[in-house]
């Protein structure tokens, strides 16, 4: 019973502050890319692409792991299995993840060459253009490895007197 309690509590607050979050982020969002002197900032870009990447991020979390141990939710997962989307959710979430992730690095980066380099004039669009490719291309070992060697499912476990899901991976390798 406790547990159940928890995983309600975190799911009612994941879907509560996203439900806050993501209309507030896009006011944001759109402001930085359209009103000055934030629109003409490819510094700002950057940091919109990252931020969209993260509150996708938070929604994939909540669809592919969260709400899988719910008994509601079974036929749902199990119906995704049967037509084959675990993978390419699978897949979505771990680009996003990534870019998002990478996307971080380099806002970090960014804000340290402007420190170390503050008397130079810096060609921002270059370096926001190279910050998403290598973002994406940083990534893709994970997307590749889950797209081209697909093991991940949902396993049925049984909890009291209910089936609940959860995500699970085979594992080919014994050594591992």
């Amino acid at each position: 019973a406790t547990l159940q309690i928890f995983d309600y509590c975190q799911t009612i607050g994941i879907t509560v502050t996203l439900v806050i979050t993501i209309p507030i982020a896009s006011f944001v969002y759109v402001k930085l890319l359209v009103f000055r002197p934030f629109s003409e900032s490819y510094t700002f870009k950057l940091i919109v692409v990252n931020g969209i990447m993260e509150l996708l991020n938070c929604v994939a979390y909540l669809i592919i792991y969260q709400l899988t141990t719910y008994r509601f939710m079974y036929d749902f997962y199990m119906s995704i299995q049967r037509k084959g989307f675990v993978i390419p959710l699978t897949v979505f979430y771990a680009l996003i993840s990534g870019i998002g992730f990478h996307t971080r690095f380099f806002i970090a980066l960014n804000r340290l060459k402007i420190m170390i380099f503050t008397r130079m004039h810096h060609n921002e669009f270059v370096f926001f253009i190279l910050s998403l490719i290598l973002s994406i291309i940083l990534s893709l070992p994970a997307v590749f490895d889950y797209w081209l060697m697909p093991r991940v499912f949902y396993s049925v476990l049984k909890f009291g007197n209910n089936s609940i899901i959860i995500p699970d991976v085979a594992i080919s390798d014994d050594s591992l």
